[in-house]
C-alpha cells in the first residue's frame, strides 16, 4: 500500500479577482510613476551595501518614496520599518495594503502603546519637555531593531572606510534643509532630494495611487500619533468631531482638580444639547451672495477681488463691544494668582540638520513661554492662545531616565523652578472669534444658479480670543488642506472654489464659558488647555451658531420651497427653546477670510517649515 506523505509546506494563494486587482494597480502605479517622474536614475551598490532600510510614518511622503522605489528599484532588498504606538490613525493601514500590493512589505515594530506607557510610569503624561512616548515608543524599538540588523551584515567598526548599511528617508527637494535620521555604520540618502522630487511631483504620485490617508481630509496636518501634545488647536478640534472615542480615551488621562471637571460638566439650565456633527453655522455675504460679490474690475478690465487676502472681511462687527470684553478678560486675569512675572522672549535658534536616532537625540521642543506673557503683554502674542516653542539647544535622552542634559552655555543661567499656584478659574464675559469652513457647489440644490442652500457640508476650524490669533491659525490649516485637496477634492482648484471660511466673533455671558489658568495642580496633555476645556467650548460655540443660523435659515428658505423641510426644522427647534438665546451667547460679527497665496500660508505650517516642524523623528518613523 503506497503511504501517504501529509505536506507541512503551505501554498499562498489568492483568488482570481485578488490577483487581477494587483495587477491593475501594479499597470496603474507604473503609469503614474514613469509620468511624473520619468528621468529617475537613483541607484543602490549592492556590493557596498548589505541592508536598506527605510523608515514609514504613514504619511504622504515615505509613502510615496515606498511606491516609487518599487516600481523604479524593484531590485533592491529593502526593509520597511514602521513603529505602532497603538494610538495612530486607524487610515494608515489601508494605505499600507496598497503599498503590499506594490510588494513593499512593512515591518511593524511595537510590543507597547502609549497608554501602556502612561500607566506604567504612574500616570505621568509626555509632554514638549519630556517626549518620553517618542524615546520609548519610536527611537528605542527603532534602533534595537536597526542595529542587530546591522550587526548581521558586519556592524559598524570605526576602522571600515565604507558603510555596510543604507537609511533613506522621504525627504522632498523643496525640504531639503529638513532634519534626516543617521546611525553608526549607516549612511544616509534621500532620493526625492537627489532626483530634486517636488512636493507638487510627491502629492500626484501619492493622490493618484490613493496613498494619502483619510486623516488628512478629517484635518490633521501630519502622521503620528492621532493624541500628539503638539497638535494645533484646529487638529484638537478636528479630532473631537472625527474621533470621539479616541478623543474622550485621551481625556480620560489627564488629571485635573474636581473643581474644575465639575464645572465642565456644569451646563446651565436649559440650554439644549449640542447638535454635533449635524450643527448648522450662520452664512456670511461670502455664501448668501457669492465670491463674484467680491469682485470689481480694475482699468484693464480685468475682474480682480476687493476683500484683502489674508484677512477677515466683516460684513458687521460690534467692535467696541469685543475690544471692552477683551479688555475686562485681561484686567481679570492680570489680578489673579496664577499669573507669573513675564518671562523674557528668547530668540529662535537654528534647528539641527540631522537627529541622531542611534544615541537618542533629538531636537528640542524648545522654551515655552509662559502664557502670563500674552495675558499682561498682549503686543508679545498676536492673539493666538497656542503656546509658542521656541528652539533653542540640542537635548540629550538619557536611557530610561529620560533625564535632560543641560548644555554647559546654560547652565550658568539656570533658575530655580518656580512652583506654579493653582488652577483658577474666571467667570468672566468672553469674546471668542471662530472659523467655520462652508463647502458649497453651486447649483446643487437650487437647480442650476448659485444659491446659499447649496452649503452641502461644513466643519468648524478654530477659535481663538482674538482675530488676529485666528487668522494665524487658518493659514496654517488652509495650506495643509488646500495641498492635500486633490486627495478629497479631486484637484486644489475644486477646493478653492468649493470651500468658504466664514468668521464669527460670539459674546458668551458672564457663567458660560470660563476662562481658566491652569496651575500645578493640573496635569493635561497641553500647557494651556485641556480635552474637558475644548469639548466644552465646542459644545458652547455649536448652540449660539445653531441657533443663529436657524433664524437665518427660517428667513432664507421663505424664498426657496425646496427647502421647506428644513425650515419646518427650524421653527420646532426655535420653539423647544427654554432659554432666551442671547442668555447662551451671541453673534456680534459675522464675516469672512480670504486666503492667502500658498506660499505666505506656507509660512506658518509648522509642519512645512525646517525650524519649526514639531517631531522630526514621529515624521519618519
Amino acid at each position: 500500500m503506497k503511504k501517504l506523505v501529509k505536506k507541512t509546506t503551505e501554498i499562498s494563494t489568492v483568488s482570481p479577482e485578488e490577483f487581477e486587482r494587483v495587477r491593475r494597480y501594479r499597470q496603474l502605479a507604473e503609469s503614474v510613476v514613469n509620468r511624473t517622474i520619468p528621468n529617475w536614475d537613483w541607484t543602490v551598490d549592492l556590493e557596498q551595501y548589505k541592508f536598506i532600510f527605510c523608515g514609514q510614518s504613514g504619511g504622504v511622503d515615505s509613502a510615496a518614496l515606498a511606491a516609487v522605489v518599487a516600481i523604479k528599484n524593484p531590485e533592491l532588498p529593502i526593509t520597511y520599518v514602521f513603529n505602532d504606538t497603538g494610538v495612530e490613525p486607524e487610515a494608515i493601514w489601508p494605505v499600507f495594503e496598497r503599498l503590499a500590493m506594490l510588494g513593499v512589505n512593512i515591518q511593524v515594530l511595537g510590543n507597547k502603546t502609549l497608554f501602556d506607557l502612561i500607566e506604567g510610569g504612574n500616570g505621568f503624561l509626555p509632554s514638549a519637555r519630556n517626549r518620553s512616548c517618542t524615546s520609548e515608543l519610536k527611537i528605542k524599538p527603532y534602533n534595537e531593531f536597526i542595529t542587530s540588523k546591522i550587526e548581521e551584515v558586519g556592524g559598524y567598526d570605526d576602522s571600515n572606510e565604507s558603510n555596510v548599511a543604507l537609511s533613506i528617508a522621504g525627504i522632498r527637494w523643496d525640504e531639503r534643509d529638513r532634519v534626516g535620521p543617521t546611525f553608526d555604520g549607516a549612511d544616509a540618502e534621500m532620493p526625492f532630494v537627489s532626483q530634486k522630487v517636488s512636493r507638487e511631483e510627491v502629492l500626484n504620485i501619492a493622490s493618484e495611487l490613493e496613498l494619502i490617508n483619510s486623516s488628512y481630509a478629517a484635518g490633521r496636518s501630519r502622521s503620528g500619533c492621532v493624541g500628539c501634545f503638539y497638535m494645533s488647536i484646529n487638529e484638537h478640534i478636528a479630532f473631537y468631531h472625527g474621533d470621539r472615542r479616541m478623543f474622550h480615551k485621551f481625556a480620560s488621562y489627564e488629571r485635573l482638580p474636581e473643581s474644575l471637571l465639575e464645572r465642565y460638566k456644569r451646563v446651565p439650565d436649559g440650554f439644549p444639547s449640542p447638535y454635533g456633527y449635524y450643527t448648522c453655522y450662520p452664512q456670511p455675504a461670502l455664501l448668501t451672495l457669492g465670491k463674484p460679490h467680491f469682485e470689481q474690475q480694475n482699468l484693464f478690465g480685468q475682474s480682480e477681488r476687493v476683500d484683502a487676502e489674508s484677512s477677515v472681511t466683516w460684513d458687521w462687527l460690534d467692535k467696541g463691544l469685543a475690544d471692552s470684553v477683551r479688555k475686562g478678560e485681561l484686567e481679570d486675569n492680570a489680578q489673579g494668582s496664577a499669573i507669573l512675572k513675564a518671562k523674557k522672549k528668547a530668540k529662535k535658534g537654528a534647528s539641527a540638520d540631522f537627529i541622531s536616532m542611534f544615541d537618542l537625540e533629538e531636537e528640542s521642543p524648545g522654551e515655552l513661554l509662559d502664557e502670563s506673557e500674552y495675558a499682561l503683554n498682549p503686543s508679545a502674542n498676536p492673539g493666538n492662545d497656542e503656546p509658542k516653542y521656541i528652539p533653542v539647544d540640542v537635548d540629550k535622552l538619557l536611557n530610561s531616565s529620560l533625564e535632560v542634559v543641560t548644555p554647559e552655555s546654560q547652565k550658568k543661567k539656570k533658575k530655580a523652578k518656580k512652583i506654579k499656584p493653582p488652577t483658577e478659574v474666571f467667570e468672566q464675559e468672553r469674546v471668542l472669534y471662530v472659523a467655520v469652513e462652508h463647502y458649497r457647489y453651486s447649483g446643487l440644490m437650487s437647480g442650476g444658479s448659485a444659491s446659499p442652500i447649496d452649503v452641502w457640508s461644513n466643519r468648524l476650524v478654530v477659535y481663538s480670543p482674538s482675530a488676529a490669533g485666528l487668522v494665524d491659525s487658518l493659514k496654517g490649516y488652509y495650506y495643509h488642506r488646500y495641498v492635500l485637496a486633490r486627495a478629497s477634492f479631486c484637484s486644489s482648484e475644486r477646493y478653492d472654489t468649493e470651500s468658504h471660511i466664514a468668521v464669527y466673533a460670539i459674546r458668551f455671558p458672564k457663567g458660560v464659558l470660563p476662562k481658566v489658568n491652569y496651575g500645578g495642580d493640573a496635569f493635561s496633555w497641553f500647557p494651556t488647555r485641556s480635552y474637558a476645556e475644548v469639548a466644552y467650548t465646542i459644545q458652547a460655540i455649536e448652540r449660539v451658531c445653531h441657533t443663529y443660523a436657524a433664524k437665518q435659515s427660517i428667513k432664507m428658505h421663505k424664498e426657496v420651497p425646496i427647502a421647506g423641510y428644513q425650515m419646518s426644522r427650524d421653527v420646532e427647534y426655535l420653539e423647544s427653546l427654554e432659554v432666551e438665546p442671547a442668555s447662551m451667547g451671541e453673534i456680534i460679527g459675522m464675516g469672512h477670510w480670504r486666503p492667502p497665496t500658498l506660499d505666505v500660508a506656507r509660512e506658518f505650517s509648522e509642519e512645512e517649515m525646517s525650524g519649526t516642524a514639531r517631531c522630526s523623528v514621529c515624521a519618519v518613523i
